[in-house]
């Protein structure tokens, strides 16, 4: 008959102290990993947003889609500038259910209340190409000069960092979802920036 021998207190010891080292080595790193995660859907989310622009741009004789802007329960922002009612054509889900490509899934609060986890950029608003590029004539030369080239300006990014007060009287605190901002820039390209 074998003899077995029990763990002494001392080994029992040394492999729970082990097992705690490595849960404290892997849980920052599953953070940053999860956070990534979370980078890259919001990122994909506004590259889907983006070719809805062009789309749209392309049916609509090259104008940028008109901003929506935030209904009630805000009321101490001034404006809060949004796609979703213009866009509804170009992401559309056939079951009826809310469009999850407005939400960025580190957003557990402006999506619920506003539908939308990105904001877009107002100067665009029904403007042409023209007008923003400064291509043709009209004011177009000034958008040029002071928007620069479709590569570097921005259509649609994640809310920043602002707080907004309900109509409940609740404020609640609008920030990045990760740990840098994502930007869609007119060109369709995302770009992730801090």
């Amino acid at each position: 008959m074998k003899k077995y021998s029990a763990f002494t207190l001392i080994e029992l010891l040394v492999v729970i102290s082990v097992i705690g080292i490595l849960v404290g080595i892997l849980l920052p790193t599953l953070a940053r990993a999860r956070s990534s995660a979370v980078k890259v859907v919001c990122a994909s989310n506004l590259k889907q947003i983006g070719y809805a622009v062009d789309m749209y741009g392309s049916d609509w004789k090259e104008m940028y889609p008109v901003a929506k802007y935030m209904p009630a329960p805000f009321i101490s922002a001034s404006v809060w500038p949004s796609l979703d009612w213009s866009m509804k054509d170009y992401l559309v889900r056939d079951d009826n259910q809310p469009n999850e490509v407005y939400r960025c899934s580190g957003d557990d609060q402006v999506y619920d209340v506003s539908g939308m986890s990105y904001n877009y950029q107002v100067r665009l608003s029904g403007k042409t190409l023209d007008e923003v590029f400064g291509a043709g004539s009209g004011h177009g030369g000034h958008w040029r000069r002071s928007m620069g080239d479709p590569s570097q300006m921005w259509v649609s990014r994640d809310y920043d960092g602002a707080a907004f007060e309900l109509s409940t009287g609740e404020t609640i605190e609008v920030g990045f979802f990760h740990d840098r901002r994502n930007l869609l820039f007119a060109d369709t390209h995302v770009g992730n920036y801090d």
